[in-house]
């Protein structure tokens, strides 16, 4: 496993096993044959967004989806709303969108299953008792007209109210560009990026990371796991080239 499998965002950031996607029904043609869930943190993902994670509009991005998780406070929300925000607390390169699904309703894009007796899977069908946040797609700013367009989108500040100002930075600086973005097909060969790190450092980055999936998994939320975070975060912008926008 290299490097990039281990820390590019998607439903591996939850630190559970792949599920085969033979349990979710994905309708979408765009899909990988696998999805995530973990029921103790109530986050779960579809074959379409891990799609589209490793796809055109995934490449680049920058975040954990266990910590974007935590950071989700939603509540109640009218069905079928579906919520964006940004990936990360500093890059402003992409959104992440998902909805809260209560306990009996469909799995986003899911169809009826035979071995559930032609029900639809639900999040209660995998443990979600108390429903789940499903992350459904991944979009770069760089197509904010086609984030705007998504029916009954609602920005959600996932980092904190600063966001808000950082959506109407990006807002001011892509209006009117590449309105095709969100409706192009998955990159089914998928290119290693360069790494900009030395051997050590990725090293050291694959070593934080762990450590991190593993405090995560016990909650333990400390000072040295916001050191970590902090230095894994300088180590990811030097891997990929980007600056704080």
């Amino acid at each position: 496993m290299s490097w990039f499998d281990i820390l590019k965002i998607g439903g591996e950031d939850f630190g559970t096993d792949k599920v085969s996607d033979d349990l979710y029904g994905e309708r979408n043609k765009i899909k990988t044959d696998y999805f995530y869930h973990k029921p103790s943190i109530r986050g779960f993902t579809r074959p379409h967004f891990e799609a589209q994670v490793l796809g055109e509009k995934g490449q680049g991005a920058v975040g954990n989806l266990q910590e974007i998780r935590s950071k989700i406070r939603v509540q109640n929300a009218k069905k079928d709303t579906l919520f964006y925000g940004f990936t990360d607390p500093e890059n402003n390169s992409h959104v992440v969108s998902f909805r809260l699904l209560k306990p009996t309703e469909s799995l986003t894009g899911s169809s009826p299953l035979e071995r559930y007796r032609g029900q639809q899977p639900t999040p209660a069908g995998f443990g979600h008792k108390n429903g789940t946040i499903l992350f459904d797609s991944i979009y770069p700013t760089k197509g904010m007209d086609r984030i705007d367009s998504l029916k009954n989108a609602r920005f959600y500040p996932i980092w904190g109210m600063g966001d808000g100002k950082r959506l109407k930075q990006i807002r001011e600086e892509n209006e009117g560009k590449d309105k095709s973005i969100g409706r192009t097909d998955v990159v089914r060969e998928i290119k290693q990026p360069t790494s900009g790190l030395t051997p050590s450092e990725s090293r050291e980055l694959a070593e934080l990371m762990k450590k991190q999936r593993n405090a995560s998994r016990k909650r333990i939320f400390d000072k040295a796991y916001d050191e970590r975070e902090a230095r894994i975060r300088e180590l990811k912008k030097k891997r990929d080239g980007l600056d704080d926008n």
